[in-house]
């Protein structure tokens, strides 16, 4: 594909126009005078070093995101105002203030952009209250292009997606790849091609489009671990009841049960088995009704009408013995409903242990919105070696496929 392209310190870029498509898309919460605030800055955070890179080489800064799905329409809740009112907080003083656009008139926002001080930055709202942002319209991709000179890509979040400010805007103007994005790429691509083993993935949430990355990694992994969707899954292939618990009605069996094969294969101390379900799980009628533990290993049997809500302790117990004797340890998808506190053990205790093992003995990759905000209310989110910005993305490159938005970056050979 050839060289990633990047900007280097010494690029002369004063008195140009960078659009720096950002990672802005972050949670947002109620006040009690019912406003929003930034419940999580961890993205901007990153985002924060390449502004000041950019400020101190005296570039006229236009910063592009969105937040949310409004679908092409204004959506007071979804405006990017309290996400830069926290950006601007977060910058050091040496950086110029963002000065932050309701335009929607890209003639006169292309006209501003050129009368941007150095080091400063020009912010628009929410791009996704354009349709044409989503459906990577050519004419809209062209009047974002008409707000810069130079285009960095610093949102590895959303470069799985083919939008017009990822992949439109990315062929019309000189393209780079962000500090950050090149960062993220470059781990995540070396966790993917050659991990120091034992390699342990520990995949959860509910989601079902994890399964590619299973498949992707399973020939360079020594053990995978599974909680959430996923497992409950694995748990019915094999006749095990689940009750209504949530699972992928849409996954292959076929697939699944070639996965399950591999049970056979032998790894290094204290991984057995391939693939590992859990042996016990923490079940109730609803989030709010009186939990129980179901012992699967002993023939205990999920009811009808229960749902799994958490593993069990003999499962933490199994799956922090096998992460303790990893050497790469990639985690994504919390493996119970962790919003409830009742449900956030499992999630939690390997959440905490990943941390301890990292920096040291381990090198630790977490990512996903819901495992970072799991992650953080350990207290140990720092300890982890490297925490990626992105879980759709993440698990795009894990399974092996392109990320749509990231081509373009590449100086061809």
């Amino acid at each position: 594909m050839g060289t990633l392209r990047t900007i280097t310190d010494d690029a002369k870029l004063a008195g140009k126009r960078v659009l720096l498509r950002g990672a802005l898309d972050v949670p947002l919460e109620k006040t009690a005078r019912g406003g929003l605030l930034v419940a999580d800055d961890f993205r901007l955070q990153q985002l924060v070093s390449t502004i000041v890179r950019l400020a101190k080489a005296r570039a006229r800064i236009v910063l592009v995101g969105h937040i949310g799905r409004p679908h092409g329409r204004r959506v007071a809740s979804l405006s990017l105002r309290p996400v830069i009112s926290r950006l601007q907080q977060l910058l050091p003083p040496e950086v110029g203030d963002i000065s932050f656009s309701l335009l929607h008139d890209f003639g006169l926002l292309a006209k501003r952009s050129k009368k941007i001080e150095l080091g400063h930055i020009l912010a628009l709202e929410n791009l996704r209250f354009f349709s044409g942002e989503e459906a990577n319209n050519p004419a809209f991709a062209k009047q974002l292009a008409s707000l810069g000179d130079v285009y960095v890509n610093e949102c590895f979040s959303n470069s799985h997606r083919a939008h017009a400010s990822m992949l439109g805007v990315a062929k019309l103007l000189p393209a780079y790849a962000g500090w950050q994005l090149a960062r993220e790429l470059k781990v995540l691509e070396d966790v993917r091609s050659h991990p120091k083993k034992p390699f342990v993935l520990l995949m959860g949430g509910i989601k079902m489009d994890k399964l590619p990355v299973l498949t992707n990694l399973a020939p360079h992994t020594s053990a995978i671990l599974l909680g959430g969707g996923l497992a409950n899954t694995f748990l019915q292939i094999q006749k095990i009841p689940v009750g209504k618990s949530a699972v992928g009605e849409k996954v292959s069996k076929v697939l699944l049960r070639k996965l399950l094969k591999e049970q056979r294969r032998f790894f290094g101390r204290g991984m057995k088995a391939l693939i590992h379900l859990p042996k016990d799980v923490v079940v109730a009628k609803s989030p709010t009704a009186m939990p129980r533990l179901v012992d699967l290993e002993n023939g205990e049997k999920v009811k009808a009408g229960e749902i799994i809500y958490d593993i069990g302790p003999k499962t933490v117990l199994e799956y922090a013995t096998i992460i303790k004797a990893a050497a790469t340890i990639v985690w994504n998808g919390p493996v119970g409903m962790f919003e409830k506190p009742v449900f956030a053990q499992g999630s939690r205790s390997l959440g905490w242990l990943i941390a301890a093992r990292s920096e040291g003995p381990a090198f630790g990759v977490v990512g996903g919105g819901d495992t970072l905000e799991v992650l953080k209310s350990t207290g140990m989110e720092s300890y982890v070696d490297y925490r990626s910005t992105g879980g759709g993305a993440m698990t795009t490159l894990l399974a092996g496929k392109e990320l749509a938005a990231v081509p373009p970056l590449y100086r061809k050979q």
